[in-house]
């Protein structure tokens, strides 16, 4: 985000921008205080509570979005003694390719 420094405009990285809008709900300064020691005006301090805010909702959407699904404990030991018949099937697959292969090269 390019903020307005007073002399022009340059890049404030997103962990300075979060530490601005800390100290300015810490309180025990004045936000002007804040603001001059990091070169910023009041409209960057009202762009940046803007995007911590969209960073915070973002945040928690994408927490809901990762929520663990549920599976019913019947459906589970059916997936279960699946998986186990289809790991097995898996072996024997792979005993007769390694018996196959050996006849095949002669050894």
């Amino acid at each position: 985000m390019e903020l307005n420094n007073g002399n022009g405009r340059r890049k404030v990285p997103p962990d300075e921008q979060f530490e601005v809008y800390l100290e300015t709900v810490r309180g025990g300064q004045s936000i002007a205080e804040i603001l001059r020691r990091h070169g910023l005006s009041s409209t960057d301090l009202v762009r940046i509570r803007s995007r911590v805010h969209e960073w915070a909702l973002e945040a928690l959407r994408r927490d809901r979005r990762r929520k663990a699904k549920t599976v019913p404990l019947a459906q589970c030991e059916r997936l279960e003694r699946e998986l186990g018949k289809v790991k097995e099937t898996l072996v024997q697959q792979t005993v007769a390719y390694q018996l196959l292969e050996k006849k095949v090269n002669g050894a």
